[in-house]
């Protein structure tokens, strides 16, 4: 078990540090709510002194993308949610965000395990039965999932539309 949490803390830092130096985010305040703007300036001069080593294993990246697995995104609206829940009503669901804007609303039964302690977290999460991950837009969420399946995990989805998807169908949360 202590193999697989170094496993994903490198690949959730190798994540937040591809997603801070590329500029994922479409928005300032994006990256402010995800907790990963301060310091970028630091980790952008340390990439540029470190150009001749490869930041990541570029065949082993190669081969994860060559295989991602088939419905990848199963859950892209809060219909097809809604139908996968009606299917599967012991499914696991994670709500990825900080504890605070856990606080503020969630959708209804899910638990709270934010990103940053996803690693320290794996038992968890259950191998046996559907897990879908949100946050706020999908950014956290897909990461989040991404290591996972990269960690083995074949059972878990991301819910991309998150809470942003859910409050513009006009669906509310659950209040803390």
């Amino acid at each position: 078990m202590k193999i697989r949490k170094i496993i994903a803390t490198s690949i959730l830092s190798l994540l937040f540090f591809i997603v801070t130096v590329l500029g994922v985010f479409s928005a300032p305040q994006t990256a402010a709510a995800e907790g990963i703007s301060a310091g970028r300036e630091s980790l952008v001069a340390e990439a540029s002194t470190a150009q001749e080593e490869p930041a990541f294993d570029a065949i082993a990246a190669k081969k994860f993308l060559e295989n991602v697995p088939k419905g990848y995104y199963a859950l892209l609206g809060v219909k097809a949610f809604k139908d996968f829940r009606s299917y599967h009503p012991d499914m696991l669901l994670v709500d990825v965000r900080s504890p605070a804007e856990y606080t503020m609303g969630h959708l209804p039964d899910a638990v709270n395990i934010p990103l940053r302690s996803l690693a320290d977290n794996l038992e968890k999460i259950p191998t046996d039965k559907p897990v879908v991950l949100y946050c706020s837009s999908g950014h956290r969420s897909t990461m989040g999932m991404t290591v996972l399946q990269l960690l083995g995990y074949n059972n878990v989805m991301s819910f991309p539309p998150s809470v942003n998807g859910w409050k513009a169908a006009g669906e509310s949360l659950t209040p803390f």
